[in-house]
């Protein structure tokens, strides 16, 4: 399993890089999606845990057959349930869970979009990159006319211009 892949869009590239890299200078500390090595801290070492990933060019592996998408994305919202709570905490706590859950969804749901948009983008560019080839190739075959060979004929003593 890798690590660095913090924006779920299931490779590790320069966006996930650069988003470690901001919350690094920033200071960020806690349970943050950017600490990818689960120190509390988001630092250096989850810089280069990120970096060298990106460099590798980490992405995600499924087997033949599996969806690609990962798991569909419930489009309900998680709402609160009326609950006696021993204390202030308690309910707190909870609604932070019921917070998290829905940021969660969310977050899915923007993958799934991207991943899309990526896919859209990456046909997108095949179909530029083969219609250029294409135009190339004509042009190239159009420009192929037969030329008429000069022969000169070897003749001893004697140089051309003479």
């Amino acid at each position: 399993m890798y690590g660095g892949d913090v924006n779920r869009d299931f490779s590790v590239d320069i966006a996930d890089v650069s988003q470690i890299e901001n919350a690094a200078a920033n200071f960020l500390a806690g349970y943050v999606v950017e600490d990818v090595t689960a120190d509390n801290f988001v630092d250096i070492n989850d810089q280069a845990l990120a970096d060298n990933n990106a460099s590798n060019f980490v992405t995600r592996q499924t087997p033949p057959g599996a969806d690609l998408l990962g798991p569909i994305v419930s489009e309900e919202v998680v709402t609160p349930t009326e609950t006696n709570f021993e204390n202030d905490a308690m309910r707190q706590k909870h609604e932070l869970t019921i917070r998290l859950l829905n940021d969660q969804k969310a977050q899915e749901k923007i993958s799934v979009e991207l991943k899309k948009k990526k896919d859209q983008e990456t046909e997108l560019r095949k179909k530029k990159i083969n219609s250029v080839r294409e135009k190339m190739r004509s042009k190239q075959n159009k420009s192929e006319t037969v030329k008429p060979e000069i022969i000169i004929p070897d003749r001893p003593g004697r140089t051309l211009g003479q």
